[in-house]
């Protein structure tokens, strides 16, 4: 799929430069412009839309993180003191 600005300069690229210059009325010259800008706004909303996207997954992927490390930091505490427990009534045996 083309973007608007590849659209545009497909669109622009035949056209001399002189001649869009010489144009008496510039309606066609000040049209080609509009384009231009209409499709310049179009593929920075489409930019930010994407990187808002891509901040959104970002901002999942560390929630995500984030509880699997409260998790193994969880189980890592349970077999801890499990260890500990174990250990000191060895201990108390002796």
């Amino acid at each position: 799929m083309a973007s608007a600005a590849q659209i545009v300069s497909e669109i622009i690229r035949p056209l001399p430069h002189r001649r869009l210059r010489s144009l008496p009325n510039m309606s066609l010259a000040a049209s080609l412009r509009r384009i231009a800008d209409t499709a310049l706004m179009n593929a920075t909303k489409e930019m930010q839309e994407m990187s808002q996207s891509f901040n959104l997954q970002y901002l999942q992927l560390q929630k995500d993180m984030q509880q699997e490390n409260r998790q193994f930091t969880l189980v890592s505490n349970i077999m801890k003191t499990k260890h500990d427990t174990v250990e000191n009534a060895i201990d108390n045996v002796r």
